[in-house]
């Protein structure tokens, strides 16, 4: 009996065929769902992966460039061809033989369209805030072809013929129309000219999206003679980490989203704020940090690193952020960097004679007063924060985990501001325990799966041509 209705439903299945809107309607919900969960990175992993066909050593599945194509270069680059091509020869067809041969035919979808571009840019007008009209107008104005007929095809043989016709034509009329928009009112000057240069790719992405901050993921070499507490096959001499997904592709992130992120994980690292360091600013933000801080620094705060990023994230609302290197940091044995991988990144606060000259004065009553990155970060992000008025503060909780698992040379100027801390908060002491034993098992045992490493590159020179050859932008 199981075996009867399983061949029944399999044959019935045949039958009706799986409808191609389903199918797209179900895929673009899980891909909604996967890119706002935990697993987005997983996604951005998968297709990251390459496609390689090979016959001897030709490789029928090559960019331009000559390197092998991503899933996402698959996708987009060749079933999207495909795709459209097929479109392209309906609608063409239609117009030489079909319901548009004639102008009284067209007439209809191109005045539709027209209609289509206008109404949504008129309602966006009517819902939008005064200043983002002109910004956002050309995002209603598009139609997309792949979801329309998709939507269309739900409804099968009840549709006529005719009105598919309809809705391709005026899909594809839509976004010829919308391109145009974009080419003529959201582009500082046109070219004809095809940028080889991936600087240049970059520059047009910021100059067209208005972009005020482009923080992005850097590469980092260390040198000949950098020496390592902890060896490992990310951290060793001549080797370059790069993110898994290096890609041009833009995301738009919430400064204050970012911000509450780092002062919950003890404002031990600035990785996900927006950022100078490794990162573009506009002249005009950097000039209202500085005007926001009294006027007289850009950097309010011990790190210049972490105390302009916590400054960015209280000016902008939001800023992007892109995984591609633009720039290579590179660690030298007696950089701060390299003095951190040996595990000699610390000493006496009074003994850092380039601390600005009032950080003793203003240092945080919870911070232990100590030099190194921890506290320096957590000093910074607490002297920014009383600048800008704000009652946020570092998770200390946090910090002083991270401390206890990766700064033993600090324990003498822990344990006091500790022991104080959690008779004050004695709330805090379970929590305290629980980092501890998180960031030990960390440390042991798990790897930075979002890394990868490559070894034997003698310099920076070396470094850019892998990257040049390797990670091109997509």
């Amino acid at each position: 009996m199981v075996k009867e209705i399983f061949k029944f439903s399999i044959r019935r299945l045949i039958q009706t065929k799986i409808n191609g809107g389903i199918v797209l309607l179900f895929v673009a919900l899980a891909a909604m769902i996967i890119a706002n969960s935990p697993l987005q990175e997983y996604y951005n992993i998968l297709f990251s992966q390459n496609i390689t066909l090979t016959i001897g050593s030709f490789n029928l599945f090559d960019r331009h460039d000559g390197n092998p194509m991503t899933l996402l270069d698959f996708i987009n680059d060749a079933l999207m061809a495909i795709f459209f091509f097929s479109v392209g020869l309906e609608i063409k067809r239609e117009l030489l033989v079909g319901e548009l041969s004639s102008p009284r035919k067209a007439l209809l979808p191109v005045v539709a369209a027209c209609g289509g571009m206008i109404v949504p840019v008129l309602l966006f007008y009517l819902i939008s805030q005064p200043g983002l009209v002109m910004r956002g107008a050309a995002i209603p104005m598009a139609t997309d072809i792949a979801f329309s007929l998709g939507v269309l095809s739900l409804l099968g043989k009840k549709v006529p013929l005719s009105l598919k016709i309809f809705l391709t034509a005026f899909a594809v009329v839509d976004d010829i129309g919308g391109i145009i928009v974009i080419a003529l009112f959201y582009s500082s000057h046109l070219t004809v000219e095809y940028y080889t240069n991936e600087e240049m790719k970059i520059v047009g992405l910021i100059d067209s999206l208005s972009i005020q901050n482009l923080t992005y993921s850097p590469g980092n070499y260390y040198w000949p003679g950098v020496q390592f507490a902890h060896r490992s096959r990310f951290h060793r001499v001549c080797t370059m980490q790069l993110y898994k997904s290096a890609s041009i592709g833009i995301t738009k992130k919430k400064s204050s989203d970012e911000l509450d992120r780092v002062l919950a994980k003890g404002g031990c690292y600035y990785l996900g704020l927006p950022r100078f360091y490794h990162g573009i600013l506009s002249r005009n933000l950097l000039e209202r940090i500085k005007s926001a801080f009294g006027g007289s620094t850009y950097f309010p705060g011990p790190s210049p690193d972490m105390s302009i990023s916590v400054a960015i994230a209280l000016t902008l609302d939001t800023f992007h952020y892109m995984h591609y290197p633009i720039t290579i940091t590179g660690v030298s044995p007696k950089s701060t960097a390299g003095m951190g991988s040996a595990n000699a990144h610390f000493g006496r606060l009074e003994d850092r004679k380039s601390l600005p000259a009032r950080t003793l004065e203003l240092w945080d009553v919870h911070v232990p007063r100590f030099w190194t990155a921890y506290t320096i970060y957590a000093q910074s992000i607490h002297e920014v924060l009383s600048a800008a008025g704000s009652d946020k503060h570092v998770d200390y909780a946090t910090l002083y985990a991270f401390m206890t698992v990766f700064e033993k040379p600090a324990a003498e100027y822990l344990l006091p501001v500790l022991k104080q801390f959690l008779q004050k908060y004695p709330t805090q002491k379970k929590k305290y325990r629980e980092k501890v034993a998180l960031l030990r098992i960390r440390k042991n045992f798990i790897k930075p799966i979002e890394l990868y490493a490559v070894h034997d590159l003698r310099d920076i020179s070396a470094c850019m041509n892998y990257l040049l050859h390797n990670c091109s932008p997509r």
